[in-house]
């Protein structure tokens, strides 16, 4: 069964490369490939039972976190030389990648936008940003990654804390919150305070009004 549904979830994978092959084509034809900026980017990974689980709509552990991003700048611009060569395999969120699209063209980015260019972060290794994540499907869970630190609280259909150091143990299979218990102390307080601070701003129209969401 667990063949089966990865067989079909390859399948999809190989028709949609066939769709984005088609569109690079098209650009191609009509003289617009090198003078584009392309961004392809995944909305979700996808669980083949690594935690017990298939699909993308339980915890948020990172088979279904992580998703494939692909920049291409236009032939011949600077961009090529400001973007980082290689895989980025460190804690980035949809919303930073939104927020280094104008950095990448040279534009501002608005104080709207609550995401941090990758460009200006070391991939959460600078300590200076987390990626936040909460899930209410299957389950009820909220989560963030302060790399390598990656810290899980569900609530339903069970509780639930976790800990996993994203860089040692990057299949998340040792769960290290009982003997970390400074530092998920220290990570809970800090997703309390941004999931409180995003529940007042946008529960309070004299706020989201006047002033740029919380970053």
């Amino acid at each position: 069964m667990k063949e089966a549904f990865r067989n079909k979830y390859l399948n999809a994978v190989y028709n949609l490369d066939r769709e984005l092959a088609a569109f690079a084509a098209r650009l191609k034809a009509k003289g617009l490939w090198d003078r584009a900026l392309i961004v392809i980017i995944g909305d979700s990974g996808e669980a083949f039972h690594e935690h017990g689980f298939g699909n993308h709509s339980g915890p948020v552990y990172d088979e279904v976190m992580r998703t494939f991003v692909m920049l291409k700048p236009p032939k011949g611009s600077d961009l090529g030389s400001t973007l980082p060569l290689g895989t980025f395999n460190e804690a980035v969120s949809h919303l930073d990648i939104t927020a280094t699209i104008p950095d990448l063209l040279g534009i501002p980015v608005p104080d709207s936008f609550q995401g941090r260019s990758v460009l200006r972060r070391g991939g959460n290794r600078d300590g200076e940003g987390a990626v936040f994540m909460h899930s209410n499907a299957f389950v009820k869970q909220n989560g963030m990654v302060r790399w390598p630190w990656k810290f899980l609280k569900t609530y339903y259909p069970f509780e639930k804390t976790e800990l996993y150091d994203l860089e040692r143990d990057p299949g998340e299979t040792q769960n290290l919150a009982s003997a970390e218990a400074d530092k998920v102390a220290n990570l809970s307080a800090q997703l309390d305070l941004w999931i409180n601070r995003h529940l007042l701003y946008y529960s309070a129209p004299e706020y989201y009004s006047r002033y740029s969401p919380p970053k």
